[in-house]
């Protein structure tokens, strides 16, 4: 079974974790030295971590199999826990900051929220209740890796529709940005209200938000149908990090 979870983090790592195998006084032991609380569970075989700075990363899970020759060739073995425990079925992966004993809703240490508000930085997959077997990769993607991938798949021409797509989309944005400005402009500077009336700013506001609106389909628009299908499929086969779980029967 393969599943993959997208988490971020501000705080230099990732981590990944069963919130059920959590000690109770978890948050409390967190706040005092999170840390020192963290490494004890790792010891235990209750938590997960591993940095490598600041940003996204794809964690890709293979549970009860192997992941594939094809990623583990571009990837280097970090770590190896024999006992991992996963009582509740629920697997957490998201930035370390955001670890808690409801990471959906926080602590005094986690960001105010939590996951629950912050949903980009983490997420939660569900496997069956027991105990595994950790082994935990980092992978070295080339940077071309990518590219060459959806070459392959549509030829250098549809690639390029998927490049321009993409320019498409921030000129768009900018646009969109400019606008705002201008309407804000307008709004504030008195000579310029004079100048259109009411009537005239109410009608550059309304053209605002209907560009506003208007972004998402916008964005699809100028994105090459054919890539987007295959695009999220290539980049699962391309995480940061991998993360092999077998059932353990005893």
């Amino acid at each position: 079974m393969r599943l993959a979870i997208e988490a971020g983090t501000d705080g230099g790592s990732v981590c990944c974790f069963d919130p059920a195998a959590l000690p109770p006084d978890f948050d409390q032991r967190s706040e005092e030295d999170p840390v020192a609380a963290i490494e004890q569970l790792a010891k235990e075989g209750r938590f997960w971590w591993r940095g490598d700075g600041d940003g996204g990363y794809l964690i890709a899970f293979y549970v009860g199999e192997d992941p594939p020759p094809e990623i583990l060739t571009e990837a280097e073995e970090s770590d190896d826990i024999p006992r991992f425990h996963v009582p509740g079925g629920k697997l957490v992966a998201c930035g370390v900051e955001y670890a808690a004993s409801d990471p959906f809703k926080g602590n005094g240490l986690t960001p105010k929220g939590g996951l629950g508000r912050f949903t980009h930085m983490g997420g939660v997959v569900e496997i069956p209740a027991g105990d595994y077997s950790l082994k935990a990769w980092i992978c070295n993607w080339p940077k071309d890796t990518f590219a060459r991938r959806m070459t392959a798949l549509f030829g250098k021409d549809g690639w390029k529709r998927h490049e321009r797509g993409k320019l498409l989309e921030k000129l768009i944005f900018f646009a969109f940005l400019f606008v705002g400005l201008v309407v804000v402009f307008a709004t504030l500077i008195k000579s310029a209200r004079a100048s259109l009336g009411i009537t005239g700013l109410l009608v550059c506001w309304f053209l605002f938000v209907a560009f506003g609106a208007s972004l998402p389909r916008l964005f699809s628009w100028v994105k090459s149908p054919a890539c987007a299908a295959q695009l999220k499929e290539i980049e699962l086969q391309m995480p940061a990090f991998v993360i092999r779980l077998i059932p353990l029967t005893s």
